[in-house]
């Protein structure tokens, strides 16, 4: 008897536990750390990547510096255009990239502020991820066509090219030309910006969504029970529906 009695007792614990502990896990969205018995141990580098692409000092400073080497290329985009480039259309594409570039920046930050609702994470992704191509397809083009320029004056009197640099060559079209081989390079610098706030938007928001098998919260605002977003639009800002279905640990700020 004191057997049976002891197997159901445990029969009963059993029962009412099991159900307590799922929905433990389903609520809080957060991994026991446990797989068929074993302990998983964490990835240290994939945690400090986490703790380093959630922090607003990278944040903040990605966006800082895509909204300088912005303003700085599209000024030498424009003087380049205008004193060597003419109306060519590889540096025009330059130069457009660059204004569309400040025009995302500054309605982020504007939304950010005023109505941090209509950042809304897919949106974001799919900009990011264009500019990076814009500015990727605004370097080679540019690039391509300063292959064979040098940015020097020849007093050979040979020309090859209409863009060549030649001993009745003006001031301005020395300059036009120099500051177009910078603009090549901050372009390259830009492309590499945006495609490394693609990959912290797709790890710290667009991955934890899907994850968890939430990928409708991709396209609808945090007041619909979307991702809020801090004001950069690169990570949750850690409170909200979205956080915690992602499993957001506000203490380490790590996303499993």
């Amino acid at each position: 008897m004191a057997t049976t009695n002891h197997m159901d007792m445990d029969h009963e614990q059993s029962t009412v536990g099991s159900p307590r502990v799922e929905h433990e896990k389903y609520d809080t969205g957060a991994t026991t750390g446990t797989t068929n018995g074993t302990t998983k141990k964490p990835n240290k580098a994939v945690q400090l990547f986490n703790i380093c692409s959630d922090n607003p000092i990278v944040t903040y400073g990605i966006r800082f510096w895509q909204w300088c080497f912005g303003v700085v290329t599209l000024g030498l985009a424009a003087y380049s255009l205008a004193r060597f480039y003419r109306s060519d259309t590889r540096m025009r594409l330059t130069t457009f990239t660059s204004c569309l570039t400040l025009v995302y920046l500054v309605i982020v930050f504007v939304l950010s502020f005023c109505y941090n609702s209509a950042l809304i994470s897919g949106p974001l992704m799919i900009m990011e991820l264009l500019l990076m191509l814009l500015w990727l397809c605004s370097f080679v083009s540019a690039t391509a066509r300063f292959a064979n320029v040098s940015c020097v004056r020849k007093y050979d009197g040979s020309r090859t090219s209409g863009l060549d640099i030649n001993q009745y060559s003006s001031n301005g079209r020395l300059r036009g030309c120099r500051t177009g081989k910078a603009a090549c390079a901050f372009a390259a610098i830009m492309f590499l910006l945006f495609a490394i706030s693609s990959f912290i938007l797709f790890w710290n928001v667009i991955r934890p969504l899907i994850k968890r098998r939430r990928s409708a919260q991709i396209f609808k605002s945090h007041k619909s029970g979307g991702a809020q977003l801090n004001k950069c639009g690169l990570a949750f800002t850690g409170t909200g529906s979205a956080a915690s279905t992602a499993g957001y640990n506000q203490e380490t700020r790590a996303y499993p």
